[in-house]
């Protein structure tokens, strides 16, 4: 009878009511709405055990971690802090890269207050080789290509939450459609993501 967000959240209660001394958890925010993920970000804050954490959710690691495993192709690093700590020591690692190669690092913009799931500079295959499927986005600005992020992040996680609804999973056509729009959308999302990730490192 409950909503995926509603089945979160009684997992999430159940199991701080235990006070176990390790928590394990996999993309924790995933069907909650922003309100109940600042309430979860409370509750982990005041955890006095252990959180070992998977997301893909950049502000709420902000909120919650002070040790972050960066897991890429390339391989593993372990680095203490938050997530804008990692990105700051990784824009430091690239300006002292091009500082070194005699050219002169392009100024970022100021930091300053970030907005909630605010999209930061990730590591992934060197845009120069990967195809350009984002030449679409190119008259976007950032703020704007940030703000459709959020907009399809927000419609993907209300998709994925009908999959808990039994009139969907009970027909398979309709579960078949549903995939269709979940998976439509999240190349999307993908594409408009490495948009916002090309115009960070430009500026």
């Amino acid at each position: 009878m409950l909503s995926g967000g509603e089945q979160a959240r009684v997992r999430l209660a159940t199991l701080i009511l235990q006070q176990p001394e390790l928590l394990i958890l996999d993309e924790p925010t995933n069907h909650l709405d922003i309100p109940s993920r600042e309430v979860l970000e409370e509750a982990l804050q005041e955890f006095s055990g252990t959180i070992i954490v998977v997301s893909h959710d950049r502000y709420f690691l902000d909120q919650v971690v002070d040790r972050l495993l960066v897991m890429r192709p390339e391989g593993c690093a372990l680095y203490a802090g938050n997530y804008s700590y990692y990105i700051d020591q990784v824009e430091q690692k690239r300006s002292s890269a091009t500082a070194a190669a005699g050219e002169n690092p392009t100024p970022r913009r100021a930091r300053g207050g970030e907005p909630r799931r605010r999209k930061a500079v990730a590591a992934g295959e060197d845009a120069a080789r990967a195809p350009r499927r984002t030449a679409r986005y190119d008259r976007l600005s950032i703020e704007e290509l940030e703000a459709m992020v959020v907009e399809r992040e927000v419609k993907l996680a209300a998709l994925q939450e009908r999959f808990g609804d039994p009139e969907v999973y009970k027909d398979l056509d309709a579960l078949e459609e549903l995939q269709e729009e979940v998976d439509a959308l999240t190349a999307e999302l993908a594409d408009v993501d490495a948009a916002w990730q090309e115009r960070a490192d430009a500026q």
